[in-house]
């Protein structure tokens, strides 16, 4: 079937063989997968921005996650700052798969529509981004296999972190882990985000 593979940014094909595998086992929970691991790093963190190695081994416990010690080591290790803690930001970065040319620009297409195009700052305060997502056009609650509810919070859970107002870099974040998780190509993106911020009629 179809993978979602990271766009090789190590230079290492061991570190992003073991990225890819960890992103196989977080993205299918669904497209929340990551962020369920970048929840649990903040919490272990305690509000530090980094873990050590035992951290890391904790957190992907938590997750339900079981990826082979010599993967993670070989992760940690390549994204260890020199002082044995590895960035939790960086880590999340790592492990996000990048959209492809064309699914970037579909998705920065929604986030023009959602600016006000007389004063446009690069944010869109939060209630705005919600009140305009249609949770029922979702291709899963189309389909009968989410609610509307689930739709809307698989949305707010995606944005959850995101000071004040959204900007372009975290819907292109939410979108890359939606990808990921439910194995989209970009089509399937396309329709999705037509049908979901009412850009019906657009190519």
């Amino acid at each position: 079937g179809k993978t979602v593979t990271l766009a090789s940014s190590s230079g290492d094909p061991a570190v992003d063989a073991a990225i890819q595998q960890l992103q196989a086992l977080l993205y299918k929970r669904g497209p929340l997968g990551l962020k369920g691991l970048e929840r649990g790093l903040d919490h272990i963190s305690r509000g530090a921005g980094a873990v050590d190695r035992a951290d890391l081994d904790t957190v992907l416990g938590f997750c339900g996650v079981t990826l082979g010690e010599e993967e993670a080591s070989t992760i940690f290790r390549a994204l260890d700052r020199g002082d044995a803690v590895v960035g939790c930001a960086e880590l999340v970065q790592a492990i996000r798969p990048t959209l492809s040319g064309a699914m970037e620009a579909a998705v920065r297409e929604v986030f023009d529509t959602l600016e006000d195009p007389t004063f446009k700052t690069g944010a869109v305060e939060m209630e705005e981004v919600l009140a305009r997502y249609r949770p029922g056009r979702h291709p899963r609650v189309m389909e009968g296999q989410m609610t509307e509810g689930d739709a809307a919070r698989e949305l707010e859970d995606g944005l959850e972190g995101v000071q004040g107002a959204v900007m372009a870099k975290d819907l292109l974040a939410f979108y890359a882990d939606v990808v990921a998780g439910y194995q989209l190509d970009a089509n399937q993106l396309s329709d999705m985000l037509r049908g979901t911020w009412g850009l019906s009629g657009r190519n």
